[in-house]
């Protein structure tokens, strides 16, 4: 198994086609931001939807509840828990 890390990157402009090919049906990047998001970000993040032709927003958020979701603990006040193979029902 060769590791992600030892493979030869694409070359730049597979990278943007690649991108390009991603994003195609996206319209908007946007930025949270939890109160210490650094000037470059900003900066790196616009660059990213100009030149993918995105439109750029900077919402402004509490990330906790993304790093639960991410690391957990799982709160069933919060989640939906559901343990592998069961089905959820569509509401």
């Amino acid at each position: 198994v060769t590791s992600f890390k030892t493979r030869a990157p694409f070359p730049p402009d597979k990278r943007d086609r690649i991108a390009r090919m991603a994003l195609e049906h996206y319209t908007t990047l946007a930025l949270l931001d939890s109160g210490d998001t650094s000037p470059e970000a900003d900066t790196r993040c616009a660059a990213y939807a100009g030149r993918y032709n995105l439109t750029f927003i900077r919402l402004q958020t509490e990330l906790g509840l993304l790093m639960r979701l991410v690391s957990g603990p799982w709160d069933e006040a919060e989640f939906i828990i559901c343990p592998p193979g069961r089905v959820i029902p569509f509401f």
